[in-house]
């Protein structure tokens, strides 16, 4: 009895390993097939997506392919996730990624966009917004509030800067908000700014590099500026239904230049009276670009 059941344990495990090589072969002529289509396609990158997706999504692949149906949405139809999307899960791109944020949550994705926005403590609206006592809706009107807040990703562009010190430039308007100001933008449903700017720099290098830090504690994204010129040209990401949007700003809103451009070993804002990096770092991020210029 005993040797019956080994010799039919021998069996399955013998048919169950069938069944696994047949399965490795078949997906490895699948992916063949694919790569015979489009040869920029790596086999890794494909293999990865059998992982995480099954079998059937690289069948649909070799369909649309075949079919002479494929198109660049293809991907996006047959998982939720545009091919670069994938490819970037694949290289890891938004693991651990503070540059990344993800909206899932509707068919459609809403941007909003605003101008210039002041909180500094030393300009006409903040006295308005502190003496009336209706939090934003003493300073803007109900429905541009409502308009902000039902948005998915709303951008404006920070025109000040957030700190407790500093020295001021020397220049005619300088701008400066206590680090508590930006709860303020929470109220506005902001979720996006831009320091490329002629005034996130009117209190000098530690006031600049505050305003980085308290717009990371208070949780609003940013781009335009940082602590060097790779910080500061950085793209932001967000990943809207399986698309990627890129935002990049630059600034040459200067007449008579006061604002320091980061460089590769100072802080500063993305400058672009030469356009030459702007130019290139659009043509790193190849679609979906969203360009913030001041």
């Amino acid at each position: 009895m005993e040797n019956k059941i080994i010799k039919f344990l021998c069996i399955v495990v013998s048919l169950l390993c069938c069944g696994c090589s047949a399965a490795v072969n078949n997906k490895n002529n699948i992916i063949k097939d694919i790569v015979s289509f489009n040869n920029e396609l790596d086999n890794n990158f494909l293999e990865y997506v059998c992982d995480e997706y099954g079998i059937d999504t690289l069948n649909n692949i070799l369909t649309a392919y075949t079919n002479n149906s494929y198109t660049n949405k293809t991907w996006h139809d047959i998982v939720g996730k545009s091919y670069r999307v994938l490819l970037d899960e694949y290289n890891g791109i938004y693991d651990n990624n503070d540059k990344v944020k993800i909206i899932n949550n509707k068919d459609k994705t809403v941007i909003s966009f605003v101008g210039d926005i002041s909180l500094a403590d030393n300009f006409d609206i903040m006295p308005y917004y502190d003496s009336r006592d209706k939090g934003v809706y003493g300073i803007l009107d109900d429905n541009v509030v409502n308009i902000m807040k039902s948005s998915d990703i709303m951008v404006a562009n920070n025109e000040f800067t957030i700190s407790n010190r500093g020295t001021k430039l020397n220049k005619l308007y300088n701008f400066r908000a206590r680090p508590e100001r930006l709860k303020i933008y929470d109220e506005m449903g902001v979720d996006i700014v831009s320091i490329a700017n002629n005034h996130a720099y009117d209190y000098g290098e530690d006031a600049f590099l505050d305003t980085i830090k308290y717009l990371d504690e208070y949780d609003i994204s940013h781009v335009g500026g940082g602590s060097n010129i790779e910080e500061a040209s950085s793209a932001f990401y967000y990943i809207a239904n399986g698309y990627k949007i890129s935002f990049l700003s630059s600034s040459r809103a200067e007449k008579n230049i006061v604002t320091p451009g980061a460089t590769e070993t100072s802080s500063g804002i993305f400058r672009c009276y030469d356009n030459e990096l702007l130019l290139k770092r659009i043509k790193e991020e190849k679609k979906r670009v969203i360009l913030l210029y001041y």
